[in-house]
């Protein structure tokens, strides 16, 4: 029976997520009573029961860590030391190669790998992109660096570098269909135009796929770093994050067609009733206040910590070092929770923290529902499953009933069924809205037989 997956967030990492939630807010003023925040679909509202128990099928071992699947799941990657491997799904190696990482086109069929010379201190003088079969033959090679895959159609996006600062539209065979001034920084949400930033100009710029520039927005000062363009979810605002340091970020508003609304001390974490116009930002990073602003500029409320997650009624979950906070939506506080917030789960919503790598499920009262053995690693929301695991210890993976039932085990060391992507094996990061691929399945790593494992649900 397949399993449906909700998100990842290891207890480990500090990085905050978003979680989606829906159903009506309380905050007055509102007059659009959905929820919304950026980067989260809607959850299901219908109840589940989490089985009584579950069956693996043992699949094949592979070399080294496990570092993600094609896109099809036919085909994994893992990481030895310095080399990076191919195998198809029953095990067998279709290649080897030494570099950080490796992409997968759509089609699962070509790849790129990332070669070691991506870290030097400084650019190589002629950087190139070799696209590959998966048994490492290659197809064509490309002047400059390797910057995305176009997710339909055998097209790549080739970055020229510092010397050469254009992102160029490529088909497989090498025709350049158009090119872009600035690095490629990502596609619209409609996915028909393409953005770039442009170091030189402290800029980002829309670009239709014919190369015409549709619109730009001002950036950055040049001593500002990692400057970051997201937009809003209605798709109609573009939020820019500027700053030197973190004490510095700003946040500022443009609408779509790039006249600026607003500027905000604070980092932008998402929008509350879009369509009228609430945003979430974060001030002050060594003192974490986040505040819930309309696009205008007045101030609503404010809240201890940064906001992680709003429940179905609107009540605002926040996280502060190694607490918890609940609050009303007004900037009442309701209680504090011990450990750090890791999850919001969606049918009925309960909290789950952690505490020295074990696993608590609370209610939004306060109280204790369940204790889950582990770091946290997963929850199934649609079979009301947690998934834990500990590495430090034992090196097991434990799969729970919500209620603290555990049903299962598995030895080694849980490792969520991505599908690789090597901004994620060049950063150490994922990204906030990065999400399981794969529902049926669970891959395992063993760090004393350096050795990855897939187990296949039954």
């Amino acid at each position: 029976m397949p399993f449906k997956l909700l998100r990842s967030s290891t207890w480990l990492l500090c990085t905050l997520c978003l979680v989606a939630t829906s159903g009506a807010c309380s905050i007055s003023k509102l007059t659009n009573p959905q929820p919304i925040l950026v980067g989260q679909g809607a959850t299901s509202n219908t109840q589940r029961r989490a089985p009584n128990s579950l069956t693996f099928e043992k699949g094949a071992s592979f070399e080294g860590l496990f570092r993600g699947f094609a896109p099809n799941g036919e085909s994994l990657v893992t990481q030895n030391q310095q080399q990076v491997h191919v195998f198809d799904i029953d095990g067998t190696e279709r290649s080897a190669h030494t570099g950080a990482a490796i992409a997968f086109a759509p089609n699962s069929e070509v790849m790129v790998v990332i070669k070691d010379e991506w870290f030097a201190p400084t650019e190589p003088t002629n950087p190139s992109t070799e696209l590959l079969t998966l048994d490492g033959d290659q197809l064509a090679s490309f002047p400059g660096f390797f910057a995305a895959f176009m997710p339909d159609g055998q097209q790549v996006i080739i970055y020229g570098g510092l010397a050469d600062p254009v992102s160029r539209l490529l088909t497989f065979s090498g025709e350049e269909l158009a090119a872009f001034e600035g690095k490629f920084y990502g596609l619209t949400p409609e996915q028909n135009g393409l953005i770039t930033y442009s170091e030189s100009e402290q800029k980002f710029q829309v670009f239709d796929f014919e190369g015409t520039q549709v619109v730009s927005f001002p950036a950055a000062r040049v001593e500002d770093v990692y400057p970051r363009l997201e937009f809003t979810p209605d798709g109609e605002r573009v939020v820019i994050r500027t700053g030197a340091s973190p004490g510095e970020m700003r946040s500022h508003i443009f609408e779509r067609n790039g006249v600026e609304q607003a500027t905000f001390p604070g980092i932008y974490q998402g929008v509350l009733a879009h369509n009228d116009g609430l945003i979430l930002i974060g001030y002050d990073a060594d003192k974490p206040v986040s505040r819930l602003v309309r696009f205008d500029g007045e101030e609503l409320a404010s809240f201890k910590g940064g906001i992680t997650a709003f429940t179905p009624d609107g009540k605002v979950i926040t996280a502060d070092y190694n607490a918890t906070h609940i609050y009303q939506a007004d900037g009442t506080e309701m209680t504090t929770l011990p450990g750090t917030f890791v999850t919001l789960t969606p049918d009925e919503p309960r909290i789950v923290t952690s505490v020295f790598g074990d696993g608590y499920l609370y209610d939004l009262e306060g109280t204790e529902l369940s204790t889950y053995a582990g770091g946290y690693t997963e929850f199934w929301s649609e079979q009301q499953l947690v998934v834990t695991t500990s590495a430090f210890d034992e090196d097991l993976t434990r799969f729970y009933h919500i209620d603290g039932t555990e049903i299962a085990s598995l030895p080694e060391t849980f490792q969520p069924p991505y599908i690789a992507n090597f901004y994620v094996d060049l950063t150490g990061q994922y990204p906030e809205d990065f999400q399981p691929q794969f529902d049926d399945r669970v891959v395992t790593y063993s760090y004393e037989a350096n050795r990855t494992d897939v187990y296949f649900i039954k």
